[in-house]
């Protein structure tokens, strides 16, 4: 239906807007925690959070009915999301934030859905995506350096590999739980893998002291909350909106760093990047001009 897809559309601009934001948490816990280590606190107080909020939308019975195709998916889903969030963390730690954002939004999701699902694009639609990239790419031009592919530009494209087949995943499962039912059941399966593998990795486990400052709660809190809208937009998103059209949609987020960029650290953009971002723009306005009309 033309509505849903409507709506799927909309779900996914918020989303790139929840990708822009979540980094400032991601960031600011990185002061006091390990990555796997603030990384399973935040997804397990999203377990909980979501649990409350959407309480009434789950159906707790339903978890011990689910087919083992749904729960392997499932698991699949949930073990690239946040490998690829270990990964693309890891990758910014070690090269400029300009080539690992580039690398992160290379257009490698349309070729997935065309291989894996069976997608197909007019060559517009193509076209369009492209002119997105070149869009981000200018936006990224001030800090490009690819003098060398090193670690990091390494581990942002394993990164890359990971989210999108996660998100490719989601046409794979079945309706069985909604969206609300398949966020926290990610959570679930997610804050355990995560706990597994920091403590395999020697992170430790966190102290009574680490929690004193309440920015650090408040830090955790937020990381929390915004991981819970996240996954319940990416879920309704990817429902209904091909998954080829929603990697274009989702490259929006960089034009919300752009703001951010100037609203919050009085960081005026050059004249590229302001090209770069109207670009973009344009790009998801016509992708989706022709994709609806088709």
């Amino acid at each position: 239906m033309k509505s849903q897809r409507t709506k799927g559309v909309i779900a996914l601009a918020i989303l790139a807007w929840v990708f822009a934001t979540m980094g400032v948490f991601a960031r600011y816990l990185g002061t006091e925690f390990e990555l796997f280590e603030q990384t399973y606190l935040r997804i397990g107080l999203a377990f909980l959070i979501g649990s409350a909020i959407f309480f009434k939308f789950i159906n707790w019975k339903k978890y011990f009915s689910i087919s083992k195709k749904d729960i392997y998916i499932l698991v699949f889903r949930t073990i690239c999301l946040y490998l690829g969030v270990a990964l693309i963390t890891e990758g910014l730690l070690n090269t400029n934030y300009a080539n690992a954002s580039l690398i992160a939004v290379l257009p490698i999701m349309p070729l997935m859905a065309y291989f894996l699902l069976g997608e197909r694009l007019q060559r517009k639609t193509v076209g369009f995506i492209l002119f997105g990239f070149f869009g981000v790419a200018l936006l990224s031009l001030d800090g490009l350096s690819f003098s060398s592919f090193g670690y990091g530009e390494l581990m942002a494209f394993i990164s890359l590999i990971f989210f999108d087949l996660s998100y490719i995943a989601r046409k794979w499962h079945s309706d069985y739980l909604n969206n609300y039912e398949t966020a926290v059941f990610m959570f679930g399966i997610g804050s355990f893998f995560l706990f597994a593998t920091s403590i395999m990795l020697g992170e430790g486990l966190p102290t009574g002291s680490q929690f004193l400052s309440w920015t650090i709660f408040l830090a955790l809190l937020g990381g929390a909350v915004f991981n819970v809208i996240n996954l319940v937009l990416t879920n309704y998103g990817f429902q209904h909106v091909k998954a080829s059209v929603a990697s274009n949609i989702l490259t929006i987020e960089a034009v919300f760093a752009l703001g951010y960029g100037l609203f919050l650290f009085k960081e005026i953009p050059v004249f590229y990047e302001i090209l770069g971002g109207i670009i973009i723009l344009c790009s998801v306005y016509f992708v989706n001009k022709i994709e609806n009309s088709a």
